[in-house]
């Protein structure tokens, strides 16, 4: 069992493609690609914190529902969300019923002393915390690493979770 982390996959979200020049011709085969990269890597038995935006699908209530579940369950591993901005169409609850192992609306503390989050922490310079983070995709002013935090965004990982330990053994 291996524990892996990612942020942004936005499945269904065809503006998405546009917005951070993703390289799909469309929301379908974005979705099947990263789908495949997923499951590439994780086992059924591996854990993969997902740090937000989940999916960004049009119609809501039974229709986004089914989407979601049908997308949480093509994916392997164990899935835990700490929700972003995009996810917030569902109640934690909501996400669990669709197939998340565990679903948080706040950062969490994995290991003592790396902070999950769906949004950058600031103010972590200087403390002994890394922040593993997603929301900015491939923003320039924001690097991948830094001395206190790394973002994790599909579009910086090859569209697939990422091993917690390659990640933070450089803060070892």
């Amino acid at each position: 069992m291996a524990d892996y982390v990612t942020a942004d996959p936005h499945f269904g979200h065809a503006n998405i493609i546009r917005y951070c020049s993703r390289p799909f011709s469309s929301a379908e085969e974005m979705d099947t690609e990263i789908v495949r990269s997923w499951n590439s890597v994780v086992k059924a038995t591996d854990k993969v914190f997902l740090l937000g935006d989940f999916a960004f699908t049009r119609g809501g209530g039974d229709v986004a529902r089914a989407y979601a579940a049908e997308k949480i369950n093509q994916l392997n591993g164990i899935k835990v969300l700490v929700m972003g901005n995009h996810d917030k169409r569902f109640k934690p609850r909501q996400w669990v019923e669709l197939g998340f192992s565990e679903v948080s609306s706040f950062p969490i503390i994995y290991k003592d002393y790396c902070i999950l989050s769906h949004q950058p922490i600031e103010f972590l310079s200087g403390t002994p915390y890394v922040n593993l983070f997603g929301h900015v995709h491939n923003s320039p002013n924001y690097p991948t690493y830094t001395n206190a935090s790394v973002c994790v965004c599909m579009e910086r990982w090859d569209y697939k979770p990422v091993l917690i330990s390659k990640i933070t053994e450089r803060f070892r």
